[in-house]
């Protein structure tokens, strides 16, 4: 009976570890990355571009962003921290935290998300700017 205890309480740490992994991988990061490469680069760019930027629809797309993904979070930890065996709760949190050590190098704006910011929230900037600024290369028709 005991072995079997066990081998459930192994497999709900593992799987808990694969949500924490999942949660700030998919969740928590856009948070982060929200704050420290979407809204620092739309205020660069936008005092950079000579015609006028929609950033009030850059601005609504991150709030949007982190509300939803503040509110999935807070569905997964808070029900996981109240009803929760020490196992779920030891696996969702090394697994967040090891997805955070080795996420450390992908925040702030890199020229990966550079390029992704560019690519997502280019319907909010004047093409002739995109091209002034060196993210679109060639004239479209």
């Amino acid at each position: 009976m005991e072995d079997t205890v066990m081998f459930f309480n192994i497999i709900l740490f593992l799987t808990f570890w694969f949500v924490g992994v999942m949660l700030f991988s998919f969740g928590i990061m856009q948070i982060i990355l929200s704050l420290t490469c979407t809204i620092p680069l739309t205020k660069a760019t936008i005092v950079r571009c000579k015609h006028m930027v929609d950033s009030s629809g850059i601005y609504k797309s991150v709030s949007i962003t982190i509300v939803i993904w503040t509110v999935v979070s807070l569905l997964v930890i808070w029900p996981t921290i109240s009803f929760g065996n020490s196992y779920m709760i030891f696996g969702l949190f090394i697994g967040m935290g090891i997805t955070f050590l080795t996420s450390l190098s992908k925040w702030g704006t890199t020229q990966a998300n550079c390029a992704d910011y560019y690519r997502r929230y280019e319907r909010y900037y004047a093409h002739n700017d995109l091209i002034a600024l060196g993210v679109l290369t060639e004239e479209r028709e």
